[in-house]
């Protein structure tokens, strides 16, 4: 099995801070469609202020044979419950082990996508 996912932190000066995954590489045009038109993704966008800065992450998770067919949903959860798992222990996140390979990273403000950059 293999995971390509992408994850997304929107953060702004006042301490907001709303993250998600996504499966897949989720590019500059599939956010914007995202935080404006999709709800939840939506909801959290308009929780934050007009500073806020949208961080996202392009990841492979490596795990079982290759050629394996790519996880699903359900494998987010498991990422999750592994980040609280170990957030007691040394503050380590799933995206870290040694088996996750980074694949690529953007950043984009609530203003770019105002001005329909």
């Amino acid at each position: 099995m293999s995971i390509v996912f992408t994850e997304v932190r929107i953060e702004d000066r006042g301490g907001v801070e709303v993250s998600f995954m996504e499966g897949g590489c989720l590019d500059e045009l599939d956010i914007r469609e995202l935080l404006k038109h999709d709800q939840p993704f939506r909801d959290m966008w308009d929780a934050v202020g007009s500073d806020a800065r949208i961080a996202v992450q392009q990841y492979r998770f490596r795990g079982g044979k290759q050629g394996e067919e790519l996880g699903d949903e359900n494998h987010f959860a498991l990422m999750r419950a592994y980040d609280r798992a170990l957030s007691d222990e040394d503050g380590s996140t799933f995206v870290e082990r040694d088996d996750v390979d980074w694949l690529d990273d953007f950043e984009l403000t609530k203003d770019d996508l105002a001005d329909g950059k």
